[in-house]
């Protein structure tokens, strides 16, 4: 006890001043947000989604140039996995370009609501999944799956809010067009109008392509952070994208390339299994076709474990980037039961106490 306090040493090197090498490389716990695409459980309820997905886009019109088509093409051939790359890249340009808007009609846009509706419980489920492996903290299906259940008409929400945001935008350019019905000076009120609308019109670009992005990770949001608040979680999203863009698509892309390797596997044990077996059966039946049922369920299951590990990386993405925004430990995810019991503001007694008589 005879050494004296000689103050801190701020010229260590980082390699001691780091806890773990996660911290000096964020982007390492992402590998662990893929046990979910291993995960029979996971991955039956993302088949079951993407087979219901399936059914909704058999009517989509292969011609139209929409993320309908480019869903309804990835679906068509569920065993080829270059089908998946290339519908990637269709869905990517249509986001850039938005001139599919004006040709999408509302049967497309019913069916694409559908498909949102019908993936909201089992995002929200895999990315927090996704996210509790990440951090460490794991969690059974049936506790991810309850509160994922829990927060649905939250997560309904979230993905309407955009939606509502931009329509209520667009009617402001909708009055500004009108204005030309009145002949020339409405076309000059037309012009004035839609140049004093210029900000709404960036404004409706930044929610309108945003939200593609701001959404998904809004979900996770919600499947993470303890309040059950959608404007907070969709909030959240758009902080993200647009304050670490460059971050965003480094993590974005260090997932691609891990959903890429467990599709791969996953396509390679699909074809090999499906092969063999269907071979066998037209053996044994002396030249049938065997169960159809296989091909429905054996060549969808790349897809499903693509779709698995593609939301548990999101679960995970969103923890880092709340970790360079917010300075937020990766680890505080809300997990206990206390965690995630809503706040209680405390209540006052009203009843009156009557007076001791002497």
């Amino acid at each position: 006890m005879s050494d004296s306090f000689s103050g801190y040493d701020l010229e260590t090197g980082i390699l001691q001043r780091v806890r773990r090498w996660r911290d000096a490389l964020p982007f390492l716990v992402l590998p662990l947000a893929l046990r979910v695409a291993g995960s029979p459980l996971y991955v039956g309820l993302c088949l079951l989604a993407v087979l219901i997905t399936r059914v909704i886009l058999a009517g989509a019109e292969p011609a139209a140039s929409g993320p309908i088509a480019a869903l309804a093409y990835a679906f068509s051939d569920p065993l080829v996995g270059s089908s998946g790359l290339r519908s990637l890249v269709v869905v990517l340009g249509l986001l850039v370009d938005f001139r599919w808007v004006a040709q999408t009609g509302a049967e497309d846009l019913l069916r694409l609501l559908a498909v949102v509706v019908i993936w909201g419980w089992p995002a929200v489920t895999l990315a927090r999944a996704g996210a509790c492996y990440a951090a460490g903290r794991e969690q059974t299906f049936l506790q991810n799956a309850a509160v994922a259940l829990g927060r649905l008409p939250w997560i309904g929400s979230i993905a309407a809010l955009p939606v509502v945001a931009v329509l209520g935008l667009a009617l402001v350019m909708l009055v500004a067009g009108a204005l030309e019905r009145l002949g020339r000076v409405g076309l000059w009120l037309s012009e004035l109008a839609g140049l004093l609308a210029l900000p709404l019109v960036i404004l409706l670009g930044l929610l309108a392509a945003g939200a593609f992005v701001a959404v998904p990770l809004a979900w996770a949001a919600m499947a993470v952070e303890k309040r059950s608040d959608a404007i907070d979680s969709l909030s959240r999203g758009y902080e993200y994208l647009y304050r670490r863009p460059v971050q965003l698509v480094l993590y974005s892309l260090c997932g691609y390339g891990l959903m890429m390797i467990v599709y791969l596997i996953a396509v390679a044990v699909s074809s090999a299994g499906l092969g063999l077996a269907v071979a066998a059966a037209q053996v044994g039946a002396g030249g049938g076709s065997g169960p159809v049922w296989w091909q429905a369920l054996i060549g969808h299951l790349p897809l499903a474990v693509a779709a698995a590990a593609i939301w548990g990386l999101t679960g995970a993405i969103y923890l880092l980037m709340r970790q360079s925004a917010n300075q937020q430990e990766i680890e505080d995810i809300a997990v206990s039961p206390v965690d995630l019991r809503e706040a209680e503001m405390p209540t006052l007694q009203t009843g009156t106490s009557e007076a001791p008589r002497s």
